[in-house]
């Protein structure tokens, strides 16, 4: 039975979004319908071999499997003089739960194991929602970058769904290019961002 008034909230670099994010996606939609189900893609500051992506790139990867969703950007990690990186965190998360509280509804988060929800546990509801760690979601961004570098089409097949495949394959290889032709890699802006 859905929740009146919560959202099912997924929140991760999505980078790219592959089929164990998907998986979770999915459970999300199961439990409270495309209607309540919120994905929030952490922040990037800069394109980086670990993202690869803009913000923008990654919310068409997951428009283009679930296009009813909500897909919003995280609030910026604002660092201020004699302020922790977990003081920025903590901001952050501040900041979300008063976007909840705008709306008038609870959101709970949700993950593929309680290390992906540490961050946010102390703030908000957390499930892990499908064990990732169980080996059905054999899945990693990291593993599926290093696919999209070496062009193993075939193998991507099993790590992406189809309608994203050719959206990440055209925003990796631009977004390289850009990268080692800066040759500062882990220090080019993110394009489309102020």
């Amino acid at each position: 039975e859905r929740e009146a008034h919560t959202i099912g909230v997924q929140f991760g670099r999505f980078a790219p979004y592959h089929r164990g994010h998907q998986t979770i996606t999915e459970a999300i939609i199961a439990r409270h319908g495309k209607e309540r189900t919120l994905v929030i893609i952490g922040k990037t500051q800069a394109l980086t071999k670990r993202t690869p992506f803009t913000f923008e790139e990654r919310r068409a990867m997951i428009h283009a499997v679930y296009p009813e969703i909500e897909v919003i950007e995280q609030p910026p990690l604002l660092l201020k003089d004699g302020s922790t990186r977990q003081d920025a965190i903590n901001d952050v998360l501040q900041r979300i739960a008063a976007l909840q509280k705008k709306r008038g509804e609870m959101f709970r988060f949700y993950g593929g194991s309680a290390e992906d929800l540490r961050g946010v546990a102390h703030m908000f509801p957390t499930e892990t929602i499908v064990n990732r760690t169980s080996g059905m979601i054999p899945v990693s961004g990291t593993h599926v970058r290093e696919l999209l570098a070496t062009g193993d089409d075939e193998s991507l097949l099993a790590c992406l769904d189809l309608r994203v495949i050719p959206l990440a394959t055209a925003a990796f290889r631009r977004n390289m290019e850009r990268l080692l032709a800066a040759k500062n890699i882990g220090d080019i802006p993110s394009p489309h961002r102020q």
